[in-house]
């Protein structure tokens, strides 16, 4: 039964979608057969992350409103760096080893 479905489907279906119409499209955006355009459902808009309806707007200092720097979730490191490794010592220098401490 499914493979007839998927015959049909197949068949009846909308002209094949393209890789431009899926690159650039968000999750949860209806993508026209054949025209490589989408848009989001219900008139929502993209945000910066590429979500429809999200709220993840970049502010002036390029974090979203959870301090992410990206949105796969990395965070800026001591240094700057978004993603990086590098944390504050006991003492408050950045990637220090903890011997500058005055105590």
């Amino acid at each position: 039964m499914i493979r007839r479905l998927i015959i049909l489907l197949l068949i009846v279906g909308c002209d094949p979608i393209t890789p431009c119409c899926l690159i650039g499209c968000p999750i949860g955006a209806d993508v026209n057969c054949g025209e490589c355009s989408c848009e989001c459902r219900n008139g929502a808009e993209i945000d910066d992350c590429f979500s429809c309806d999200g709220n993840n707007y970049f502010d002036a200092d390029g974090l979203l409103p959870n301090g992410d720097c990206n949105c796969y979730g990395a965070v800026k490191d001591c240094s700057g760096d978004c993603g990086g490794d590098l944390v504050e010592d006991d003492c408050g220098v950045c990637d220090g080893d903890g011997s500058s401490c005055e105590y």
